[in-house]
């Protein structure tokens, strides 16, 4: 399997499963998928260890970028936060492959500095199902 750079990757952003696009200046991405674990535990286990089992699964995805207003896909980004608007997103690792899902934007920090740009962090959290592309 070959290694992929990380600068191949694209974050692409639609208002509904069509028509995506890639979002300018992001600088990071992070995609943190899990599975709750359960804690089924009782008192009649007496070995001293947990029994669990899988929930459900969540995937936050968190991305930096480079503040740019003007920009359609990080105006339409900024405009979904402020009206808690459910869109859609696709994580490409390579600039291909990846998968796609809906979501929203829980969390919009913008950081502004004398001697540098103004930038943004976010976390995208997925509502449903992952889908592979």
């Amino acid at each position: 399997m070959a290694q992929t750079a990380g600068y191949k990757a694209k974050l692409q952003y639609a208002a509904s499963d069509s028509g995506y696009a890639s979002i300018d200046g992001v600088t990071n991405l992070s995609v943190s998928d899990g599975i709750d674990e359960l804690d089924i535990s009782d008192l009649k286990d007496d070995d001293g260890y947990r029994r669990f089992i899988l929930g459900l699964r969540g995937a936050p995805i968190s991305f930096d970028m480079d503040e740019s207003y003007g920009d359609t896909q990080q105006d339409a980004l900024r405009s979904a936060f402020a009206a808690r608007t459910l869109f859609y997103v696709k994580v490409l690792y390579d600039g291909t492959n990846g998968f796609k899902c809906s979501g929203y934007l829980t969390a919009y920090n913008r950081t502004d500095a004398v001697d540098g740009k103004a930038s943004a962090s976010l976390t995208f959290r997925v509502s449903g199902a992952i889908t592979v592309v």
